[in-house]
């Protein structure tokens, strides 16, 4: 009986000690694991400009969890990912502290250009002359951009802030647009953004990925043509997938819209929400070092995945084509409603205020949203616009896609009298009002047909800048 105990618990022991051992193989055969990744040189030559999202100052969170901490954390662990694999990295913040909004697009806009200088040095060393011109010009961008870095203040000079849809992008932005469609940058560069989601009702969950395209349509007053969305399609996707699938999240898709960290630039990039963390699975991941580094080692499998792909195909044409899912619970019909219940109201206003006030803080999609006139802040201006639109100042038939204006002068009300002034505003039935001896005119508002410029999106500010003499470049 003894001897029978004896064969029954070595036979227990050895099931054990198998199902250990299968255990650890099916752990040690998931590739997300294993941090940091083996030095490589498979992003040799690759420049990747990493983008932690929200500092401290600015930060969203949840029981404890900052957002500001896990995307510093995570580009850090990134970045020594990315070194590892042969690329250079460049953070737009490296501290826990805020950095500038357009000093973070100044810095990575003249990242592309110092780029874009050793092609027409390679020129004018192989004797063409020309090539000067471009480095001239090129040097006068450059010391534009750097001065937003040194005064934030210059911001409006070359970038659209405060946010308008109607804005055209400035003459200088443009120009560095221009410049970064060469092979030099789409070929070599990425910029992604790094953070996390947050929702109030603490139910939604899973990894969303952005990425800007000439057919949104809230940029296309601003710039409609940025360069290599395919590709941008294919990062997108690629990132999408492997984070969801690293930390076991579920993948909503892709996502179009217009943040400006992936407006006010023209290369290839991506910004990412890596997970919700107001929901409660979620954020105990993004919480966990080991899940941190998982998140960090797909990222860089993405990156690596995007440029050997672009360097096996550039003999393949066409471009095989990535068709980006759509999200599978649409955001909320309207950019304002923080509280995503279905529709604008003054609640949503309110929420603002007390955010500025520092009363009640927003995070995730309500805070990117809550910034109505997309200047980077989020503030009163913000919340008095939210209530333009709840007063009906503007026509609720455009309430999917109207721009909101700064109304500065009261609607004019009906003189007896007098001829009648049509205004038209696109998608909205027309609206009579009476001023004395006049006649009949028609203005039309956004919806007009606006000239096009030959050169990738940018917002416009609003301050316009004396127009400068465009060199054409040279072919490559």
């Amino acid at each position: 009986m003894k001897v029978r105990i004896k064969r029954i618990a070595a036979v227990l022991l050895c099931m054990a000690l198998l199902c250990g051992a299968m255990s650890v193989c099916v752990f040690a055969a998931d590739k997300y694991d294993g941090y940091p990744l083996a030095q490589a040189d498979t992003l040799k030559g690759k420049i990747v400009i990493l983008d932690a999202g929200h500092g401290i100052e600015n930060s969203g969170g949840a029981e404890g969890y900052l957002e500001s901490e896990f995307a510093l954390a995570e580009v850090l662990f990134v970045k020594q990912n990315l070194e590892n694999r042969g690329a250079v990295v460049y953070l737009t913040r490296s501290t826990e502290n805020d950095v500038y909004t357009y000093a973070r697009m100044s810095y990575a806009n003249n990242l592309a250009l110092d780029e874009v200088v050793k092609k027409y040095l390679a020129q004018l060393e192989n004797g063409n002359a020309d090539a000067q011109n471009n480095l001239d010009e090129i040097a006068g961008l450059q010391a534009e951009l750097q001065t937003v870095i040194d005064d934030h203040s210059r911001d409006t000079l070359y970038y659209n802030t405060p946010y308008s849809m109607s804005s055209p992008i400035k003459d200088v932005l443009r120009r560095v647009f221009e410049y970064e469609n060469t092979p030099e940058v789409y070929e070599n560069m990425l910029f992604i953004s790094i953070h996390s989601n947050a929702d109030e009702s603490g139910t939604a969950s899973g990894t969303t990925v952005y990425y800007m395209s000439n057919s949104f349509a809230d940029s296309q007053n601003y710039y409609t043509n940025y360069s290599n969305e395919q590709r941008k399609i294919n990062l997108a996707t690629w990132l999408g997938e492997a984070v969801s699938e690293a930390g076991g999240f579920r993948n909503r898709g892709l996502a179009l819209n217009d943040f400006y960290m992936i407006r006010e630039h023209n290369i290839p990039g991506a910004l990412i929400e890596t997970a919700f963390h107001s929901n409660a699975e979620d954020r105990a991941k993004l919480s966990d070092e080991t899940y941190r580094k998982r998140i960090a080692n797909a990222i860089t499998f993405a990156i690596e995945d995007y440029f050997a792909y672009y360097k096996a195909s550039e003999t393949i044409t066409p471009e095989p084509e990535i068709t980006p899912e759509p999200t599978e619970e649409p955001e909320p019909f309207y950019k304002a409603d923080l509280d995503a219940d279905g529709f604008v109201s003054a609640a949503d206003s309110l929420a603002v205020l007390k955010h500025a006030a520092h009363l009640k803080r927003l995070e995730g999609r309500a805070l990117e949203e809550a910034d109505v006139n997309r200047d980077g802040t989020v503030d009163s201006k913000d919340a008095l616009m939210i209530l333009q639109y709840v007063a009906k100042l503007i026509p609720a038939e455009n309430e999917d896609t109207y721009e909101f204006p700064v109304v500065t002068e009261a609607p004019e009300t009906e003189t007896p009298g007098t001829e009648t002034t049509e205004t038209e505003t696109p998608g909205t039935e027309t609206t009579e009002t009476e001023t004395p001896e006049t006649e009949t005119t028609e203005t039309e508002t956004p919806g007009t047909e606006t000239t096009e410029t030959e050169t990738p999106e940018t917002v416009n500010p609003e301050t316009e800048v004396p127009e400068t003499e465009e060199i054409s470049a040279p072919a490559a």
